[in-house]
C-alpha cells in the first residue's frame, strides 16, 4: 500500500519491477491517484529546463557511475549539497538533501521513484501503458478535494482502470470518497480516507457523526477483505463491482 509521496515507489515495486519475482505482490492498494497521467510530464521538463527558474543545478558523474547533483543558489556561495565522493553522501543532513532535490528538480513533481533501468526500468506511465507491470488486483481512489482539486485524481485513477481493460486485465476497484470531513472547512482532504480505513477517529478531535462511523465500517471491511481474499467485497458490505466495460464507474462513498 503506498500513500502519496510512497505511492508512486509502493506502485512500482508492488506491481512492475522485473526485478522482483513475479508473484511476490499479490495486490496493490493505491489511494488518491496517482497511476496514469497524473502529472504532465512533458510540462514539467519543460519547466525544469526554462533559464532562469531557481538557483543553477551541476552535475557530475563520478568514477563509480554515481551522478552527483550540487545545488548552487545565484544569490550567496552556500553549497546545499556539494559530496566531493558518494560515500559522503549519507553524511550530509536530511534537509541539506530534501531542499537541494527540490532546488534541482525545479517547478513540478519531485518526489517519485528513480529510474534505474533495473529495479525501476521506466516511468510509471510508460510501464502501465506497455504492460510491462504485473497484473494484480487494484483498488485505486481518490477524494473530493484532494491535490488537483479532486478531479485530477479521480480522472488519473479511472485511466489506470481504463488501460487495465484494454490489457485484458483486471480486476480494478476504483472508489470517489466526497465524505467532507466535520469540523472545518477542510473538506474530503488528502489523505481524509484514513481515518476510516483504520478505524482511528476516536483518536481524533472532529465530531464524528454517524455517517463517519458507517463509512469506518465500510472502508475498513473493503480494505480488510482485499488484504485476505485480493476482493473487497464480504458479508454485511454493499458491492462494490469491478470497474468494466459494462461497469465503467467509481464506488462513491459520501
Amino acid at each position: 500500500r503506498g500513500k502519496s509521496r510512497r505511492k508512486p515507489a509502493a506502485f512500482h515495486l508492488a506491481g512492475n519491477s522485473e526485478a522482483i519475482r513475479y508473484g511476490a505482490g499479490k495486490g496493490t492498494v493505491l489511494p488518491a491517484g496517482p497511476p496514469i497521467r497524473f502529472v504532465p510530464m512533458d510540462q514539467v521538463i519543460a519547466e525544469r529546463r526554462t533559464p532562469g527558474r531557481g538557483p543553477d543545478c551541476l552535475r557530475r558523474k563520478t568514477s563509480q557511475g554515481v551522478v552527483i547533483a550540487v545545488a548552487v543558489p545565484r544569490r550567496g556561495s552556500i553549497h546545499l549539497v556539494r559530496p566531493q565522493k558518494p560515500q559522503q553522501i549519507p553524511q550530509i543532513p536530511a534537509d541539506a538533501l530534501r531542499d537541494g532535490a527540490y532546488l534541482c528538480g525545479g517547478p513540478g513533481l519531485n518526489w517519485v521513484p528513480h529510474i534505474d533501468g533495473w529495479l525501476l526500468p521506466a516511468s510509471t506511465d510508460q510501464q502501465a501503458e506497455s504492460g510491462g507491470i504485473h497484473n494484480v488486483p487494484t483498488i485505486i481512489g481518490s477524494l473530493g478535494d484532494d491535490i488537483g482539486g479532486g478531479t485530477v485524481l479521480q480522472e488519473a485513477g479511472a485511466r489506470w482502470c481504463e488501460n487495465q481493460l484494454k490489457l485484458g486485465r483486471g480486476p480494478a476497484y476504483l472508489y470517489f470518497l466526497d465524505r467532507k470531513l466535520p469540523g472545518d472547512e477542510a473538506g474530503a482532504f488528502h489523505s481524509a480516507e484514513l481515518w476510516y480505513v483504520f478505524e482511528t477517529m476516536s483518536r481524533c478531535w472532529r465530531p464524528w457523526e454517524d455517517r463517519d462511523w458507517e463509512l469506518a465500517r465500510l472502508l475498513s471491511g473493503y480494505w480488510a477483505n482485499f488484504a485476505k481474499n485480493l476482493d473487497p467485497n464480504g458479508p454485511d458490505l454493499p458491492r462494490w463491482e469491478p470497474y468494466t466495460a459494462e461497469h465503467p464507474a467509481a464506488l462513491e462513498l459520501k
